[in-house]
């Protein structure tokens, strides 16, 4: 059986393999190594990944909102959102952390109070698991990256007062347990937003907020596989808190909206090819200026939904970095939420 879908440089084949260990429905899935279109299947060699049983989409949990106990999901075939969840109540500024099996809603604040506990949605079913876990610490308006066995918060405020940090939890899917990795952020931050490249051996955590509530455009680039940090090739164009905005295509990592003390909001999409780690705004903008959106992505678009009093979800499509607003609108107003998707 093979699929097809838009790849980079047209139309690209998804073949289905037979894995060694293979999860509960599903479909694993390779990419082909190049573009012919009569590959019998000695030539497939590409990217992989796993097409969950249910419809591949965008989860959007939480939100400061006083009714947002829900978790929305936005189908990608048809990009049409509906509300799946309840959680025992309402979650805000908490980080979406991506497994290959699961999603995970982790830290902020719940009902109100600071805290530190992660709550499982598998993929295979739509079904949450609440306090499955704890992260190092009470936290909250931190961002994520993730390789296929960790996932990796980044900064965040520890306490109400502001007590933001550099650290970096590691999150150990098999395990579901966190600690810190002994480099940090090159700054202390909250509002990063975060992205990883397809090979998930980098991540990056761009801009954010300082211990003294003063936004930077510093980036930090974390090596995945020594888990150890550094300086970026360029920092952000402009001084911001992208806020959970990061999602990644193959070749790029995109941030959307973000907001500056003196200049409240912002409504540019920034662009950082993998292959020169330079930072850049592409000319398509998301609808309004807004921070604190979240952000995902599928194979062909990268998403940033809600923000700052808004249940509106842009698109930027990967092949030809434009732009555009969704007909369909999350069920209610969230910023600050948690994301990720199921691919």
């Amino acid at each position: 059986m093979s699929l097809i879908v838009n790849g980079p440089s047209g139309p690209d084949f998804i073949q289905n393999e037979t894995p060694t260990a293979t999860p509960a429905g599903g479909i694993w899935w390779q990419l082909k190594s190049h573009a012919c279109s009569g590959c019998n299947g000695e030539h497939w060699g590409g990217e992989k990944g796993y097409l969950p049983p249910k419809p591949p989409g965008g989860f959007v949990a939480g939100g400061n909102s006083s009714s947002a106990y829900s978790t929305d999901k936005l189908t990608f075939s048809s990009e049409t959102v509906a509300a799946l969840l309840t959680q025992t109540g309402t979650r805000y500024n908490c980080v979406g952390i991506k497994s290959p099996d699961n999603g995970y809603v982790a830290a902020g604040y719940t009902s109100g109070a600071l805290g530190s506990s992660v709550d499982r949605l598998t993929f295979s079913d739509e079904s949450l698991s609440l306090s499955v876990a704890n992260l190092t610490q009470n936290n909250s308006g931190t961002d994520s990256v993730s390789t296929d066995s960790a996932g990796y918060v980044c900064g965040g405020g520890t306490a109400t007062s502001g007590g933001r940090v550099t650290n970096i939890d590691k999150f150990v899917f098999s395990s579901e347990s966190a600690s810190h990795i002994t480099s940090g952020l090159l700054s202390t931050t909250v509002f990063p937003g975060c992205f990883q490249n397809s090979d998930k051996t980098l991540g990056w955590s761009c801009g954010g907020s300082n211990n003294g509530g003063v936004e930077f455009n510093t980036v930090t680039k974390i090596n995945l596989v020594s888990e150890t940090t550094g300086s970026n090739t360029s920092n952000l164009p402009t001084v911001e808190s992208p806020g959970h905005s990061g999602c990644q295509s193959s070749t790029a990592g995109y941030t959307m909206g973000g907001y500056q003390g003196s200049v409240p909001w912002y409504n540019h999409i920034g662009k950082m090819p993998f292959s020169s780690e330079s930072f850049s705004y592409i000319s398509s903008t998301i609808s309004t200026s807004r921070g604190r959106l979240c952000g995902f992505e599928s194979f062909d678009n990268g998403y940033g939904a809600g923000g700052y009093l808004s249940a509106a979800i842009e698109k930027v499509i990967f092949s030809s970095d434009v732009s555009a607003v969704l007909s369909s609108s999350l069920t209610m107003q969230r910023g600050s939420t948690a994301a990720f998707s199921n691919l």
